[in-house]
C-alpha cells in the first residue's frame, strides 16, 4: 500500500507555513478528517506494508505531523516508512522524474509483492505508479482524487470538508481493493471440480 501525504492524509493546501496561526476552528475540522486518515492508514496495515512516499520535505512532513497526532502516533506504532521522494539536484519542473524513479526502487524493494494499491493527488503520480508497475510486471491499482480546481476559492472550512469526503471515498476504494484480493485468494484455494469417486 502506497500513499501520499500532502492533501492526501493531510489536508495541508490550506494549512499556512506558521501552523501556529491556524484557528480553533480549523483545527477542529482537522481533527474530523484526521478520524478518516487514521481509518485509512488502520485498513491499509491490514492489507499489507504501508509505505508513505511523498515529494514533501521530511521537514515539512513532521511539522504537520503535529496537527495530526493520533495519525502520527499510528505511523510511529506500525513503522511506516515515510520516504521523501524529492531530489534537491532536479529541479521542480521534472519532479515526474523523481516519481518515477520513487515507484520504481519502491517496487524493486518489494520483489514478492504482486498487487500494489496506490493513493494519490496527482495525475502524474498516477501516471509513474502504472509505468513503474508495467516495468516491473506488477499489478497497480491506483485511486487520484479529485482535485479542487484553481478556479473554485474555497474557503478553509469547504476545503477540509472536501477533504474529508475525499478520505471516505478512500476507504470505499481500499475495501474494493481488499475484495479484489480475498476474490483471488477464494480461487486459488477452491480446488477443481473432480468426478464421482470410485
Amino acid at each position: 500500500m502506497v500513499i501520499d501525504w500532502d492533501n492526501t492524509l493531510c489536508p495541508t493546501h490550506k494549512i499556512p507555513s506558521k501552523t501556529d496561526q491556524i484557528s480553533s476552528e480549523i483545527k477542529q475540522t482537522i481533527a474530523t478528517v484526521e478520524v478518516q486518515a487514521l481509518a485509512l492508514l488502520r485498513d491499509s496495515s491490514a492489507l499489507g506494508e504501508v509505505v508513505i512516499i511523498t515529494a514533501a520535505s521530511l521537514r515539512w512532513i513532521e511539522k504537520t505531523r503535529i496537527l495530526m497526532l493520533k495519525v502520527s502516533k499510528f505511523i510511529d506504532s506500525a513503522r511506516i516508512a515515510v520516504i521523501s521522494y524529492r531530489d534537491p539536484k532536479v529541479p521542480v519542473v521534472d519532479a515526474s522524474i523523481w516519481k518515477k524513479k520513487a515507484f520504481g526502487d519502491l517496487l524493486a524493494t518489494w520483489l514478492a509483492c504482486r498487487q500494489i494499491v496506490s493513493i494519490r493527488d496527482q495525475v502524474a503520480e498516477r501516471d509513474a505508479a502504472l509505468q513503474a508497475g508495467r516495468t516491473a510486471g506488477r499489478e497497480v491499482l491506483v485511486k487520484t482524487r479529485r482535485l479542487i480546481p484553481e478556479s473554485v476559492r474555497l474557503s478553509e472550512i469547504e476545503a477540509l470538508q472536501k477533504k474529508q469526503q475525499q478520505e471516505r471515498e478512500d476507504l470505499e476504494f481500499l475495501r474494493g481493493a481488499a475484495a479484489k484480493k480475498k476474490n483471488m485468494s477464494k480461487k486459488k484455494l477452491v480446488p477443481p471440480q473432480r468426478g464421482g469417486h470410485h
